[in-house]
């Protein structure tokens, strides 16, 4: 992701999954800027907000692990840019460490 310059996914790379951009690994320099990030806000409150993810119907679903919700990104939603949304859990989506993955399969979603 980081070489293709695919912004979304690079992000979640680093954001989601805890990957880590070596310096000197793209040109002797940082591979990402700031823009590369999508905002979440603060949501969830342990170090591990979301855990795996999964496309499905032209989104991506991030798995909760310590977060409240699912987050649900859609590429290229608002013209030039990617749009967030969330899926509340209720009163289960409070503990951490819910989930470790997702999957998707046929036009359902499934954390474990």
């Amino acid at each position: 992701a980081l070489l293709a310059g695919d912004r979304l996914m690079a992000g979640l790379l680093l954001d989601i999954e805890g990957a880590e951009v070596q310096h000197g690994c793209v040109g002797g320099d940082f591979a990402l800027t700031p823009q590369a990030f999508l905002p979440v806000g603060n949501r969830g409150q342990g170090d591990h907000k979301w855990e795996g993810i999964a496309a499905l119907g032209g989104c991506f679903y991030c798995g909760p692990c310590d977060a409240a919700e699912v987050l649900v990104i859609e590429p290229g939603a608002a013209g030039d840019g990617d749009r967030l949304h969330f899926i509340p859990l209720g009163p289960k989506g409070q503990q951490n460490a819910k989930w470790a993955g997702i999957a998707a399969l046929g036009d359902r979603l499934y954390c474990c």
